[in-house]
């Protein structure tokens, strides 16, 4: 069973990764939450097991990014589903679509140059550009949960003559998503547009000579 704990993971993946995306349409913005969190940790399952108990199986090798890959564009994919985040200005179409179009770009050039016998291995800038990249997806859902909470939730009164600690832990959902909209959404994408495009370019230069040989 150990042994093809790892595939099942991989496939749960692919599984989740369309069921995520139903919920965050649908508006269950926790629930997407969560699935996309579960998700996520099957993606450090997988290839923990696989390394820890040398269970490394060709199935795993060609399926395993795939299923990155569906996970990350139905994640992306999900952010122009929001008026929310369209109406702030966090996310344009055009952010979008860039980033899936490097993506998509440089899956076509690892396979063209994986046929020339030429493995194109992920560097620093690209593992940078993926943790940024899912950073954004999961701070976006954040930024929907709280303003959920924050619009349905939080109703404070403060006295002056009454005020203590407790009547700030109702308060923290709104800090939390002010700071997440001042400070954080507001730069991210654009930073993410940029450090995707660069990183596509990186691989160009890196194997331009096995790439136009």
């Amino acid at each position: 069973m150990l042994k093809i704990a790892p595939n099942i993971l991989t496939i749960s993946r692919i599984i989740l990764a369309p069921i995520y995306f139903i919920l965050f349409i649908n508006h269950l913005y926790m629930y997407a939450f969560l699935c996309f969190f579960i998700a996520s940790v099957t993606d450090f399952l997988d290839g923990y097991i696989a390394r820890k108990f040398g269970h490394v199986s060709t199935f795993g090798t060609i399926y395993d990014p795939f299923a990155d890959k569906v996970l990350f564009f139905f994640g992306i994919i999900s952010l122009l589903f929001s008026p929310l985040l369209k109406d702030k200005g966090f996310i344009e179409n055009w952010m979008i679509f860039s980033i899936i179009s490097r993506e998509i770009i440089v899956t076509l050039l690892r396979f063209k140059l994986k046929n020339q016998g030429v493995i194109m291995k992920a560097d620093f800038l690209g593992k940078i550009k993926t943790v940024f990249q899912m950073l954004a997806i999961y701070a976006s859902i954040l930024f929907l949960i709280l303003d959920e909470k924050t619009n349905n939730e939080i109703l404070v009164n403060l006295y002056p003559s009454s005020i203590n600690l407790s009547d700030f832990i109702p308060l923290f959902p709104v800090l939390v998503s002010v700071y997440i909209e001042i400070y954080f959404l507001n730069y991210v994408f654009i930073f993410l547009v940029i450090l995707t495009l660069l990183s596509g370019v990186n691989y160009f230069y890196k194997y331009r000579h096995s790439l136009f040989r």
